[in-house]
């Protein structure tokens, strides 16, 4: 199973092959461990966020994740 920065990786090598600008790409996480992830991807959702993931989402107020 994929943890931390390999779910970025993994996610910007599937949209390479399938020719998919990651801007373009949706990511729905809620850990902090998922960060990379969120912050690879042009739409990241915050989904039932733990404490670490909803500080960011906070701070990112409407913004890509920082």
């Amino acid at each position: 199973m994929p943890y931390g920065d390999e779910k970025a990786k993994l996610a910007l090598a599937f949209a390479g092959r399938w020719q998919v600008d990651p801007a373009d790409c949706w990511a729905y996480a809620d850990h902090e461990t998922d960060l990379a992830l969120l912050r690879s991807v042009g739409h990241a959702v915050a989904v039932h966020p733990k404490p670490g993931l909803l500080k960011a989402a906070q701070e990112a107020a409407g913004r890509s994740f920082p």
